[in-house]
């Protein structure tokens, strides 16, 4: 689905005149919905760790010193926890500290043997001191939600965009969000679109307990998803 038949399947739902645009149309109702469909769409993205917008970081060469500048891609929106690694020493840098903590691990010149790292004004920064040229990696969810199939985007360029996350809870979100400014009542769309959420948060991933077909036919697994017990240091 596109901007424009999100758009259209809301207001078919909500009564509205089904409109024939929706960037640039000076209509007060298409304009309402739009913002709509924006706030639902900017509210996924915050809500949780969907795979359809989580991306690895292509793994970087570490600079000597803290700071690692210049690394957070422009579509950064959060790091995905326990995925940052310093994968030439096989070590997991996943101890995020507060601006307290860095403070204090700062002051004291902290040289310990667990890495903590903080973001700051765009910028990571890592201690104990890197001695560089490490490789390091992680997952992060971007910003980025909407496409037109070649570039993506984290807002709405053309009525012809789609949507990476599910087009259907964006739908629903905004019918509830529209009814809900206008003075509405909107409880049974809520109720509709909390159903579908949750059925898509909780399908998102798989789970460590969910069943392969080698447990099925009795073949072990290739990977059981658990850390390696092999060298890599998890600290």
């Amino acid at each position: 689905m596109s901007l424009l038949t999100i758009a259209q399947a809301a207001a078919d739902k909500i009564g509205l005149r089904v409109p024939a645009s929706v960037l640039g149309n000076p209509d007060g109702e298409v304009r309402q919905l739009l913002q709509a469909i924006r706030e639902e769409g900017e509210e996924l993205v915050e809500m949780a760790d969907w795979q359809e917008i989580r991306k690895e970081l292509p793994p970087f060469s570490a600079i000597s010193g803290n700071a690692q500048t210049g690394i957070l891609p422009a579509d950064f929106k959060r790091m995905v926890p326990e995925t940052f690694w310093d994968r030439t020493n096989e070590r997991n840098i996943s101890a995020v500290a507060s601006a307290v903590e860095w403070a204090n691990l700062r002051a004291v010149n902290y040289s310990g043997d667990r890495y903590r790292f903080i973001i700051r004004s765009g910028a990571l920064s890592i201690i104990p001191a890197l001695i560089g040229g490490e490789t390091l990696s992680f997952e992060y969810v971007s910003s980025q939600y909407i496409t037109d199939g070649t570039l993506n985007y984290t807002d709405w360029q053309a009525d012809t965009n789609t949507c990476l996350l599910d087009e259907k809870l964006i739908t629903l979100g905004a019918v509830w969000r529209f009814k809900r400014d206008i003075g509405q009542p909107f409880g049974v769309d809520f109720e509709t679109y909390t159903q579908r959420r949750d059925m898509l948060l909780k399908n998102n991933e798989p789970t460590s307990n969910q069943m392969l077909v080698a447990d099925i036919f009795g073949a072990g697994r290739a990977f059981s998803g658990a850390p390696s017990s092999g060298s890599g240091t998890v600290i």
